[in-house]
């Protein structure tokens, strides 16, 4: 058909997917039938522009139906499309649980850097001892000895796998022991250090790969979370055409019903006159019961549908708007009016670039990738540099222990270089090995994840051009079904006809106006799943 072509523009693509939510204004759910049978809507939808949508679709947050307000009166409950998408990404517990757990993987990435955080550590020490003096040269024949310790250390690990540690300790001792020159004693030391290793554990990437993950793994979360959003959209979307469609079916077995009434009031009216039988009254009126048991029928299907939908934006099970009927505002998309469709290599460009899916998968892949770098340093030998200053002093008196310390008076330095080299090594050998192939194996995921993405756009467009298709095939099956029985309402007025082929075009006409109202729904629902496929966000934001 002309409207579908497949050179259509990419701009095409988030108009589409803004096509069902845009449309404003009253949507009436009943159509009434004239005198030749055919269904003429209550009221016309205004036309919108993509800009108007797109507006609207931001802005409907602000136009959200409290439900405590909506649940004091029991009248219908008119809802757009963009309200009850507002409700639901307020108050759907699918979403809320989803966010939750992506803000606690935000929380659990935030956590992992405090592994490089300042540490400060205190502690003291207290010793009374006394020793037994073995010889004349032990100072004493019973030596006391006291000693108070207090240590202070500040620690500072590094992300490119270095430590820095500064220590300060101070001891005051005091002694019987008659050889010691200075019975009682203040000894201060002060030491800088810094290690940083060469091989095995150096660099940003092996010293924060558990950093890098966490923080990849926050973002997968939040890739979560935004696929639950739009699948929420999407089942929301869904089900509310599910309800137009079901009210739409309704109101048509409700059409059928008063026409077969109005065929049964004609046979008795013929009955009487003499000019009809009572097979033909009889068949009239199995008609009618017939007719009733699809309208019942009906009404189950509604209460289901309608049921379905609140299940999606109702969090509370005692809440009032449970009992409360639903009345769809925003009207069914009219084909006509929508621009060209994508082809699907445009949607699939779009859809590679937004589907939550695909970006977890990449980022399954970096994670992979960071595990795998880890693994490989983990693998070399051990050579650290160790870098020690310190200095230290010991005193009568506290104060002047402290000064020279401090000052540096007897400083003293130091390089170590020490290296480690496992034998054999197994552990890090096969632990290489291990994240190679879970490289791998995430690779293979994210190529199963793009093909089975693939086939879904290539499925959703397929699927708009076909319901956009079946949406004007049914409205001509609909037109001709209408003339043909408005031929045997005539041929039956003129006695050229009888009361059963009468209602067979009936129920031809009944069918046909049935198929195009469950068309357009399915096309309204084809819409919002290509723009689930391609992985747009539709939904009015906060």
């Amino acid at each position: 058909m002309g409207l579908l072509r497949p050179n259509a523009s990419t701009a095409w693509a988030p108009l589409i997917a803004l096509a069902f939510v845009s449309a404003r204004g009253a949507f009436a759910v009943s159509a009434s039938t004239d005198g030749a049978g055919q269904d003429t809507p209550a009221a016309a939808a205004p036309a919108t522009s993509p800009e108007s949508a797109a507006e609207a679709a931001t802005a409907a947050a602000a136009h959200q139906v409290p439900l405590d307000q909506a649940a004091q009166s029991n009248a219908p409950w008119e809802l757009s499309l963009e309200q009850v998408l507002a409700l639901a990404l307020r108050d759907n517990l699918g979403l809320v649980r989803a966010e939750s757990d992506a803000n606690a993987a935000r929380y659990d990435a935030l956590s992992s850097w405090g592994a490089f955080d300042w540490v400060f550590q205190a502690s003291a020490n207290y010793r009374d001892s006394q020793t037994e003096g073995t010889t004349s040269l032990a100072g004493g024949s019973v030596i006391s000895t006291e000693a108070a310790e207090v240590a202070f250390d500040l620690t500072r690990p590094f992300t490119t796998g270095g430590r820095f540690v500064a220590h300060f300790d101070t001891t005051q001792s005091s002694t019987t022991n008659t050889f010691f020159n200075a019975p009682e004693l203040v000894e201060d030391n002060l030491r800088f250090s810094y290690v940083h290793p060469i091989l095995r554990g150096g660099g940003f990437e092996a010293a924060s790969s558990q950093q890098i993950v966490a923080d990849l793994t926050a973002r997968r979360a939040r890739e979560g979370s935004r696929g639950t959003r739009q699948q929420l959209i999407a089942d929301v979307a869904s089900a509310y055409w599910d309800l137009v469609a079901a009210l739409e079916q309704r109101e048509v077995r409700r059409s059928a019903l008063d026409l077969g009434r109005e065929q049964l009031v004609r046979e008795e009216q013929r009955l009487v006159a003499g000019d009809g039988t009572e097979v033909d009254v009889l068949q009239a009126r199995t008609e009618i019961a017939t007719r009733s048991e699809q309208l019942l029928q009906s009404e189950n299907e509604v209460a289901a549908a309608a049921d379905q939908l609140r299940a999606l934006f109702l969090n509370e099970p005692s809440s009032e708007s449970w009992n409360r009927p639903i009345v769809p505002m925003t009207p069914l998309p009219e084909v006509e009016s929508l621009a060209l469709p994508p082809t699907w290599e445009s949607a699939w460009q779009i859809a590679s670039e937004q589907r939550s899916e695909l970006r977890q998968a990449r980022l399954d892949v970096e994670a992979s990738r960071a595990r795998l770098r880890r693994a490989a340093t983990d693998r070399l030998a051990g050579l650290d540099l160790t870098l020690n200053l310190s200095a230290g002093a010991n005193d009568e008196v506290a104060r002047n222990a402290g000064r020279d310390t401090f000052q540096f008076d007897y400083p003293s330095w130091s390089v170590l270089l020490a290296y480690e080299l496992p034998l054999g090594n197994r552990t890090g050998v096969n632990s290489e090995q291990a994240a190679r192939e879970r490289l791998h194996s995430a690779l293979v995921a994210q190529q199963e994840s793009e093909l089975e993405i693939l086939a879904d756009v290539r499925r959703a467009v397929r699927e708009v051009d076909y319901r956009a298709t079946a949406v004007t095939a049914s409205a001509e099956s609909l037109d001709l079904a209408r003339r043909q029985l408005d031929a045997e309402r005539a041929r039956f007025d003129a006695e050229l006809s009888t009361t059963f082929r009468v209602l067979e075009f009936q129920q031809s006409w009944i069918e046909a106006l049935s198929n195009a109202r469950r068309a357009r729904a399915d096309f309204a629902k084809a819409l919002s799943d290509l723009a689930r496929a391609q992985g747009l966000d539709v939904a009015p934001r906060d």
